[in-house]
């Protein structure tokens, strides 16, 4: 699949696996990395991200955030909102921030494409049931029972590139709040 050119947006990315994919896929995206874990809380997130946005002196045409919920207690409804609040007061309109918040984690995103599960792991009976929990966990766990061993930064970013978001969108809470609010042709989507 040739890349697809996404012009003038800015991405904050948290992760290896996730920013693997973006720079093999989405070639003119720039790439901003941005750190989280379970330290980190929605207000100390907002502020990393403002932060390295004000550093980069680039007034994209869309912005997109894409992280883990991890075991943040705020909901990716309030993680999103407070998201697009701190980027409205930095000056940046808020409705051309577009937030991809896993819960609770990028596999999860994955797991919930049932059909792209079930064909790359030949699970026909395969149902998503993971939503806020250990995705990572469950993805090595499905792995195991095909005797192979889940590398995140080798196979995560072939199995984002074979999932669909539309297809997550109705088991995940995070694809459906990004798919709300970002509008585009891309492959990917």
């Amino acid at each position: 699949m040739p890349t697809t050119q996404c012009p003038d947006i800015l991405a904050f990315v948290e992760g290896t696996m996730e920013r693997i994919f973006l720079n093999s896929n989405f070639s003119s995206i720039n790439v901003i990395p941005i750190l989280n874990g379970n330290s980190w809380n929605t207000q100390t997130l907002c502020a990393q991200i403002i932060t390295k946005f004000k550093a980069r002196k680039q007034f994209p045409g869309q912005i997109v955030v894409w992280m883990d919920r991890e075991d943040n207690p705020d909901s990716i409804l309030v993680i999103g909102n407070a998201i697009r609040s701190a980027f409205s007061g930095a000056g940046f309109p808020p409705d051309k921030v577009h937030c991809l918040i896993s819960d609770k984690m990028c596999e999860n995103l994955m797991l919930a494409d049932e059909s792209m599960i079930r064909k790359e792991l030949t699970i026909p009976q395969y149902v998503y049931q993971f939503e806020g929990q250990n995705g990572k966990h469950h993805m090595k766990e499905l792995w195991k029972q095909r005797n192979k061993n889940y590398k995140e930064t080798i196979h995560g970013p072939n199995l984002l590139k074979k999932m669909r978001l539309s297809r997550a969108r109705s088991l995940s809470g995070g694809v459906d709040q990004f798919l709300g609010t970002f509008q585009s042709n891309c492959w990917w989507l």
